[in-house]
């Protein structure tokens, strides 16, 4: 986006300025105003700052309950279990685990769709960093009126405004960034449970299948208390 607007947005008067009047000073930079306010109206509405991302996670650690049916009892805890939670909890795990194949590709999906989110983030900060420094020079090329004038004060009322601007904009700025920063965390950890903790998870598990060993059932307990320690991360950046 920035790439897009900054070589478009308006240059402040090469020649020196003329003061005008009132109504020159009240409409001075409007029009960089307008350019940069169309860039920044550019925002996604609907981004959720990667929780449904974290959802489909959860649907994945439901999943590789579905052979551990002891932490899904002790998780329903006991009213829980009276009330029959943690078989309902069972054959949500095992429906889920069925479907890791459907699971993966639907996190797969918001991953990637965080990613195009947080890129947007990125192009919003830039346009707002484009315009405090556009709007920098269009205050820069005013020069000081003679005091005690009506002129004088329809500038410096003008010119309170616009540095009151390159303010909010210098803060949205910092907003989207650190929007940005924080979804970039979040797709980290994805990445880590996808490509390491997952397969880690897999292999433990066919060992386990295979040999029905002590130390094969210790790696996947730990694989998949690894991937809870992740989503419960993921979990806390979003609050």
């Amino acid at each position: 986006m920035s790439a897009d607007i900054a070589p478009a947005l308006p240059q402040p008067p090469a020649a020196p300025l003329q003061m005008g009047d009132a109504q020159a000073a009240a409409s001075y930079a409007a029009l960089l105003l307008d350019a940069v306010g169309q860039a920044l109206a550019q925002r996604d509405a609907t981004a959720d700052g990667g929780a449904a991302l974290v959802r489909e996670l959860e649907h994945i650690q439901q999943a590789l309950q579905a052979r551990d049916p002891q932490r899904i009892r002790r998780a329903s805890g006991v009213l829980g279990r009276l009330l029959g939670r943690d078989l309902e909890a069972q054959a949500e795990a095992e429906t889920l685990s069925s479907q890791m194949g459907v699971v993966l590709l639907r996190a797969d999906q918001q991953a990637a769709g965080l990613q195009q989110r947080l890129d947007g983030h990125g192009a919003l900060a830039a346009a707002a960093d484009a315009g405090v420094a556009a709007l920098e020079r269009w205050i820069a090329a005013v020069p000081v009126p003679a005091d005690g004038t009506q002129l004088a004060e329809a500038w410096s009322r003008r010119l309170d405004h616009l540095q009151r601007v390159a303010v909010a904009w210098r803060l949205e700025a910092a907003q989207w960034r650190l929007l940005q920063q924080q979804g970039n965390e979040l797709l980290q950890r994805y990445r880590h449970i996808r490509e390491v903790l997952l397969p880690a998870w897999r292999q433990a598990e066919s060992a386990l299948q295979a040999a029905h060993g002590a130390a094969h059932t210790t790696r996947a307990a730990q694989a998949q208390q690894r991937i809870l320690a992740e989503l419960q991360a993921m979990r806390a950046r979003l609050r």
